[in-house]
């Protein structure tokens, strides 16, 4: 095929009168995307680069390894200054040049470096290629003008940036070399795709009057979210650290409000700085405590102290506050003591080795107690308001009485050694009386047992009383 190749000062659309004209009679120079045959001239040799082959059928093909086909009896000169190459009659096809800028490096490595440009322009579109070679390594810049994009990519990579209208806003896109989405920037942010779907987006949002520069990732209402937002770290082997990230997130129906997730924080430790500092959900905030550390949970509407968490200082020990009045902390000793009360006031203090103190006890059920009771005085109810079904009781207290036998024993969780305690016993083959037993019919109804003793006294009482008096009439009768 032949090529006219002209060279001028000055552009195609202004020939100059000093243009030059090459006639170079070679195989066709082929194109196959963006790989290209190159048609070289460098000092005294002219050389074509072939990278493409055309098969027998008319099909196209990456050669493996580059051919170099060496022409002869070309020398083209080029004006000083700039200098405008085309070829010929040749519209809509590639024009690559070689050419080497003069400066005082020129001759001293013209071998090492072959710079190619070319400008392709048609009624659909203007294409700018530049191309370098240094040594093995191979750089290039492609810039594509049409009516609808302008397209830039380079180092013969697959993706691309692009200028054009996408979703009806002027954008800046990354597309790769299938054209698919992969980024884009535009009056509202940036956004983040995959497989051409929207994946994530950063900028301004605004909820009703509020406007918020957010990341966001799409959802649909009612949908569980599986991809989420993360902050975290990379390392050099190519993995992602998430620190802080949301998971399992439900995005509620749009006329509910059933939303959940979690927020995780990955390794770390959230350390709020600051008496102001805290966290506030359901009513209840949480701060720090005081200027000397702790934690405090407080009733956001009232004010009032729900939890007091205080470590261990120079002035105080470690302590638990629940309410203002409910305090649980570490004794000077080693001790731990639960105060319920104020310090110096009417209180329960119960401490860890099994002793508590207080100014009142009421117990409204049953009280089991294993070990002694010591006190002042026991008092049991007995107002008639309390009692009903009132019967006196007519049955005999002494006979009652006379039929308990009464031993000595000791408990079986005490000694042998120990003092024997003195009372009746419940059980098989002994004689006692449930009319002094408890309901169960496992303890002593002291009070019972103690009014049976009472009743006693009263029948003996009469008793005494009517002996004496036949002891006076005796003696009345006897002194006669």
């Amino acid at each position: 095929m032949q090529y006219k190749i002209i060279v001028d000062k000055q552009p195609m659309s202004n020939p100059s009168s000093e243009k030059k004209e090459y006639v170079v009679n070679i195989e066709e120079l082929r194109v196959l995307d963006k790989i290209h045959d190159s048609l070289i001239f460098q000092g005294d040799e002219t050389y074509v680069i072939r990278r493409l082959e055309l098969s027998e059928y008319g099909v196209l093909s990456v050669l493996p390894n580059p051919k170099k086909e060496v022409l002869t009896d070309i020398d083209i000169i080029l004006f000083e200054g700039d200098n405008y190459i085309y070829i010929l009659n040749e519209q809509g096809n590639t024009i690559s040049a070689s050419y080497l800028i003069k400066s005082d490096f020129t001759e001293n490595f013209p071998t090492k470096i072959e710079m190619y440009s070319a400008i392709n322009q048609s009624a659909e579109k203007v294409l700018i290629e530049v191309n370098k070679k240094v040594d093995a390594d191979e750089f290039a810049t492609y810039l594509e003008v049409n009516s609808e994009a302008v397209k830039v990519s380079w180092n013969k990579i697959s993706q691309y940036i692009q200028m054009e209208i996408l979703n009806q806003l002027a954008s800046l896109v990354i597309r790769d070399g299938s054209q698919s989405l992969l980024m884009a920037l535009n009056q509202n942010g940036q956004q983040f795709f995959e497989n051409n779907e929207l994946f994530a987006e950063i900028g301004v949002k605004k909820v009703d009057y509020d406007k918020y520069v957010a990341f966001s990732v799409p959802s649909k209402y009612g949908e569980d979210i599986q991809n989420g937002m993360a902050w975290g770290l990379s390392t050099p082997d190519g993995k992602y650290w998430p620190i802080l990230y949301i998971k399992n997130f439900h995005m509620a129906n749009q006329s509910a409000g059933d939303f959940s997730g979690e927020l995780v924080l990955n390794s770390c430790n959230l350390r709020l700085d600051g008496t102001l500092s805290g966290i506030i959900c359901g009513g209840v905030k949480l701060y720090t405590a005081s200027v000397l550390g702790g934690v405090a949970f407080i009733d956001e509407n009232t004010g009032e102290n729900l939890i007091t968490v205080m470590p261990n200082t120079e002035i105080d020990e470690s302590r638990l506050d629940i309410l203002d009045k409910i305090s649980f902390f570490r004794n000077v000793g080693g001790g731990n003591t639960l105060r319920i009360g104020l310090p110096n006031a009417d209180n329960c203090t119960f401490t860890d080795d099994g002793h508590a103190f207080l100014e009142h006890l009421t117990v409204t059920g049953d009280a089991f107690v294993t070990g002694n009771i010591t006190c002042n005085k026991v008092t049991q109810t007995s107002l008639a308001e309390q009692k009903k079904n009132f019967e006196k009781m007519q049955d005999n207290a002494i006979d009652i009485i006379k039929n308990i036998d009464i031993y000595k024993y000791n408990l079986k969780s005490e000694k042998d050694t120990d003092k024997k305690h003195i009372g009746f016993v419940i059980g098989e083959g002994y004689n006692y009386s449930k009319e002094v037993t408890s309901v169960e019919n496992d303890g002593v109804d002291n009070y019972s047992f103690t009014s049976l003793c009472c009743k006693a006294i009263q029948e003996q009482q009469k008793i005494i009383e009517s002996l004496q008096e036949e002891i006076r009439k005796l003696k009345e009768v006897s002194n006669g």
